[in-house]
């Protein structure tokens, strides 16, 4: 079975988590633009504001703008994913 874009989904998953090193990954960044960089570049275009609770191998979330921000949005995150027991096993 294919995504709509052609790929198999188990196989290209299993490449991006051999780049980047983990099984579950959460990457948080500042604004939705890098966020779209990001998912771009990991060719995650399909991405869903519920991949957090889907248990999604990798996870990408825009914060907003500090380190405050990113702090409260990236506990937030790691509290849902905990409660849903489907852990992240880096955060970047």
């Amino acid at each position: 079975m294919t995504e709509g874009n052609g790929r198999d989904p188990a196989g290209w998953w299993a490449g991006v988590r051999r780049l980047l090193g983990y099984e579950r990954v959460l990457i948080v960044t500042a604004v939705e633009v890098e966020r779209a960089a990001v998912l771009a570049g990991l060719g995650l275009g399909d991405a869903r504001e519920d991949d957090v609770e889907t248990g999604r191998p990798i996870v990408v979330k825009a914060a907003g703008v500090g380190p405050a921000s990113a702090a409260a949005v990236t506990a937030q995150l790691l509290t849902i994913a905990g409660y849903l027991d489907q852990w992240f096993d880096a955060v970047i």
